[in-house]
């Protein structure tokens, strides 16, 4: 019998080594302060040089400044695309309180109403405040909608009309429970 040379193809004597499991970086997201907004990624793994779609929204009351990774400022836009490091990371949301839009409005708004917020079906999303939140007549509120996995985001409803297609929606806390 002559020499054998295998190319292409598996040789049971000599397997190929198995693949070298990929390196990720754990991304942490926050606010700050912590009440004024929320992230829509935090506590996931990426490989280094991974491009990742980060975004933040404010609550009412506060206005986004910029994002940072410990001192540095990395983007002054409330969504951009970040360039995962080979480390673990941690970006903050910085955020400003706006006094022109207060958490509670002058005037005479002794009691608050509650804003019932439901997705339909009941499993396809949540949203940036509670069910049952109670805010005060006049409020100008800021409302997101998050789609779960496998769902995807159709529109706002009130009273059986279409109030909008946009998943962030304004709405004014009228002075009744809705």
């Amino acid at each position: 019998m002559g020499l054998m040379a295998q190319t292409d193809g598996y040789d049971p004597v000599n397997p190929p080594n198995p693949e070298v499991p990929a390196v990720t970086y754990l991304l942490v997201t926050s606010a700050q302060p912590a009440q004024a907004g929320s992230a829509n990624v935090s506590g996931s793994k990426y490989t280094a040089g991974s491009s990742v779609y980060v975004y933040t929204y404010n609550n009412n009351g506060y206005v986004f400044k910029h994002w940072t990774d410990g001192t540095n400022i990395v983007s002054t836009s409330s969504s951009f695309y970040y360039t995962m490091p080979a480390a673990n990371t941690k970006l903050t949301a910085v955020y400003e309180y706006d006094p022109a839009s207060p958490d509670n409005p002058s005037g005479d708004y002794t009691k608050p109403h509650t804003l019932a917020l439901k997705a339909s079906p009941s499993q396809g999303g949540y949203f940036n405040y509670s069910s049952s939140h109670e805010f005060y007549q006049g409020e100008q509120l800021s409302l997101y909608a998050y789609s779960n996995n496998n769902y995807q985001f159709k529109h706002w409803e009130h009273q059986g009309k279409i109030v909008s297609t946009d998943r962030r929606y304004y709405y004014t806390m009228p002075d009744v429970n809705v």
